[in-house]
């Protein structure tokens, strides 16, 4: 009787608590990469990132020897908006962040394209930068693509744009604009695709570099200013340059990055209590 006393005597109590739901934010910057684990709790993640833009081209101008022409705008990096991404507590998922291309400074007798900014990934999704061919870059999740646009002679075309249907979008950077022996305008980012940048006429050349997706806008190019090119935001090209004598520099292409947010809303946890 005493050992079926004890028994009884001992009661199991399980009792769930319920966390108060939390959210969180993360943000990666250029050079960055490792791998995200995915935290307790969370099955969905909101991510934002793209690529690095290309800087604009330097070119020393002469008279009939090297043209205003040739220095284009770089081309923006691919763009991923409010892409929501299943996961699952615990999944690790490796990154990488993209820089903007180094500008270029202006070389006696020398025209010099601009540099490409980097790739930006996180697992399946790609947002690709600025291409060496001043295209704009790709942006994608692995099954769907929204392509960059074309590189400008004299405006750089429009990023293709991919409506994912539940609030995420993927954009293509906009082709980086090249003067048509002129004025160029600032390609500002757009809501629905990456803008590319515009080359206008004649007389002073101003080379504006192409949009990253819909995020940062492409900075203008400048001639005989003697000052340099402003650097890009955000995933855009930067402008070209034309100078006649050495140092001003084109403008460096913007920075990729990735913010990642997530919510939790219940979390159940148990303890066990013995008696």
């Amino acid at each position: 009787m005493k050992f079926i006393r004890n028994i009884l005597l001992t009661i199991l109590f399980v009792i769930a608590l319920a966390i108060p739901a939390y959210s969180g934010t993360v943000t990666y910057t250029a050079g960055e990469s490792g791998n995200f684990v995915v935290p307790p709790g969370v099955n969905e993640l909101t991510v934002n990132m793209t690529g690095g833009g290309k800087s604009g081209d330097a070119v020393y101008w002469e008279s009939g020897v090297y043209e205003p022409s040739w220095a284009r705008g770089g081309p923006g990096a691919g763009y991923i908006k409010n892409w929501r991404l299943p996961v699952s507590p615990g999944q690790v998922i490796a990154y990488s962040v993209g820089a903007g291309g180094v500008a270029i400074a202006v070389v006696a007798n020398e025209t010099l394209f601009g540099n490409p900014g980097s790739n930006t990934t996180f697992g399946n999704l790609i947002a690709y930068a600025g291409d060496v061919t001043n295209a704009g870059g790709a942006a994608t999740d692995g099954t769907h693509t929204a392509a960059g646009g074309i590189a400008g002679n004299p405006s750089g075309g429009n990023g293709e744009t991919f409506d994912h249907g539940d609030g995420g979008f993927l954009y293509g950077g906009g082709g980086g604009g090249r003067p048509a022996g002129g004025v160029g305008v600032i390609a500002e980012g757009g809501d629905s695709s990456g803008l590319g940048g515009s080359g206008e006429s004649p007389s002073t050349v101003r080379q504006a570099g192409g949009a990253g997706g819909s995020k940062g806008a492409g900075t203008a190019g400048k001639y005989f200013s003697g000052t340099n090119c402003d650097n890009a935001t955000e995933g855009a090209g930067g402008g070209g340059m034309v100078y006649s004598m050495e140092t001003p520099l084109s403008g460096a292409g913007g920075d990729g990055f990735i913010t990642i947010t997530w919510t939790v809303s219940v979390v159940p946890q148990f303890l066990m209590i013995v008696f």
